[in-house]
């Protein structure tokens, strides 16, 4: 069985990264300063949408997805299967240090996505195209 595991250590500290700096982007640099002085635990699906959208911290956002999919195969902050879409668009050379974690979701997602997740054909589908995009990006690991 997947498993994650966290720790209580600031990210500034893991990553060994100052938050010292200057306010020039006031929006992206007060979330940035917020995210590095939380824990991995206090990390959210905000938090994951932005480090992707960001390209900050992806591994970090790499490892939280997973996390995020395992208690939801349909995990994402802005639609479902958002972090699935997002995880096959990082590139290979970062995600291949995920490679058993990753290779283990598809089977897991594969066990755990059924008729009873949406309500209507076009929301299977689209997740289905997320999901498929994922397990090709997988398939090259």
């Amino acid at each position: 069985m997947l498993e994650h595991r966290e720790t209580a250590e600031k990210i500034k500290n893991i990553y060994q990264i100052d938050d010292t700096f200057p306010i020039t982007d006031e929006k992206y640099d007060n979330w940035l300063k917020k995210l590095l002085n939380k824990t991995e635990d206090e990390v959210d699906e905000n938090d994951v949408y932005t480090m992707f959208s960001q390209h900050e911290l992806e591994d970090l956002a790499i490892k939280k997805a997973i996390s995020f999919i395992i208690e939801d195969p349909l995990a994402g902050e802005m639609w479902d299967g958002q972090f699935l879409e997002q995880l096959a668009k990082e590139p290979i050379e970062k995600l291949s240090a995920y490679k058993a974690q990753l290779k283990e979701l598809t089977t897991y997602i594969e066990q755990n996505i059924d008729e009873s997740m949406w309500d209507f054909d076009f929301e299977r589908d689209e997740i289905m195209e997320g999901y498929d995009e994922f397990r090709r990006a997988v398939s090259k690991l």
